[in-house]
Parts: C-alpha cells; sequence; structure tokens
C-alpha cells in the first residue's frame, strides 16, 4: 500500500497522489448485488405484516433516506467519542454511547481509519479498529431497521474487504469481530440495543469480486 489516498467526504471520493479514484468497498460490493430502492418499497409496502403496509412508495423511500442521515448521527457520536472522548449533548444518544462505552474495550480504539488496496484500487474507511500490539480487531456498526440475508452479506463482505486491507497495511494479523448493530435505531432511538453480530464466512464471494475488479482495472 505504498499510494497516499484523500477522502472527499462531500462526493464520497477517493483518490490517489496521482489522481486516480479508488472505487469504495459498499459501490464495489452494491454493483455485485444491486439494491433496487424503488422496486423492493414498492413490494414491502402489499405485505401485511410489514411495518410499511399500504405506505406510498415515496414515503417508504423518505424513511430509508432518514434512516441514512441517522446512521451518521450515531456514527458521528462514536467517533467523536473515541478520538476527543466527547459525550453527546443530544440526551437521546447518551444511553447508546452507554451501551458502547459497556463493550470494555481493551486495545487503542481507533475510527474512522482510511484503508485502500492499490492492487484493486478500492477504499473504504473502516469505523473502529481496536489495535494491539500483535494483533487488530475490525468493528463496524450499523443502524438499520432489520438486518435481512443479503444486508447481511453484504455488510460481512465488506468487513471481509476491510480485513484484507488492514492487514496488509498495519502487517499484523486482524480478526472481524463483529458488527455493532444498534437495532431499529431510527423508530425506538434511546431504546435501540446494541447487538454484536458475528459476520458471515464470505472469503469465496469477495475472492470472486476482487478478481473481477482486478480484470476491470488491466
Amino acid at each position: 500500500m505504498n499510494s497516499v489516498i484523500t477522502f472527499e467526504p462531500v462526493e464520497h471520493k477517493y483518490t490517489n497522489q496521482h489522481g486516480e479514484e479508488y472505487i469504495s468497498v459498499t459501490t464495489l460490493i452494491g454493483k455485485e448485488m444491486p439494491f433496487d430502492s424503488k422496486a423492493i418499497a414498492e413490494k414491502v409496502r402489499k405485505i401485511g405484516s410489514s411495518r410499511y403496509h399500504n405506505m406510498t412508495t415515496e414515503r417508504i423511500l423518505a424513511l430509508w433516506d432518514a434512516s441514512a442521515e441517522h446512521g451518521t448521527v450515531v456514527h458521528d457520536m462514536v467517533e467523536q467519542y473515541i478520538k476527543d472522548d466527547i459525550v453527546p449533548s443530544d440526551p437521546s444518544l447518551v444511553p447508546l454511547l452507554d451501551q458502547f462505552k459497556r463493550l470494555n474495550f481493551r486495545g487503542d480504539l481507533l475510527s474512522e481509519v482510511l484503508v485502500w488496496s492499490d492492487k484493486y484500487k478500492v477504499a473504504g474507511l473502516v469505523d473502529i479498529l481496536e489495535v494491539f500490539d500483535d494483533k487488530i480487531f475490525l468493528y463496524d456498526i450499523k443502524t438499520s431497521n432489520r438486518i435481512g440475508d443479503d444486508k447481511y452479506m453484504k455488510f460481512s463482505m465488506q468487513l471481509e474487504m476491510y480485513r484484507r486491507f488492514i492487514e496488509e497495511s498495519f502487517n499484523k494479523p486482524t480478526s472481524t469481530i463483529a458488527i455493532l448493530w444498534y437495532q431499529d435505531y431510527v423508530l425506538k432511538r434511546s431504546k435501540t440495543k446494541l447487538k454484536l453480530l458475528q459476520p458471515l464466512r464470505v472469503a469465496d464471494s469477495v475472492d470472486e469480486i476482487l478478481e473481477k475488479r482486478k480484470k476491470d482495472i488491466t
């Protein structure tokens, strides 16, 4: 990993010192597992047991947009706590931070760590690294209302790519410990519970995606 990568948050763009653009980990996975939000919204609104039953498609899409915005709030909360020991002023966030603190991390915590692969020209931001002298643990924060099979697969693949890039960068054994899931945060807010999900075994799937990527850039 000899390049110097910068991240432009507004356009969500990664580039190296030569101006070459690197695709994000989430975008690369999304190309293989596309999410047609409108089609899915139209489907779930017709399911009687769905929380979205009889909502308009536009309303469902708006709720999903709000979910993404709230997820950013939670990520920012954890980042500010790790980097500057800041406790949120919003009282609804304090219980969420308390749950995070109760995980009793023992290593040095790093937040929003930029990692990349020059070989595949792929980059991403890792939510949390717990660094020890001889190893690194990897965590990723999610705030989805629910995690179905497709999301679980995508999240696991994302973490596996991060794990590989981190291990290459730091030259230390790296383990993906957990997905930190604030379940149903958008609807429950301060009542939501932090759950730890073990990622799926997706090494073969990630191998396939990265091999396709290698062919695309050569």
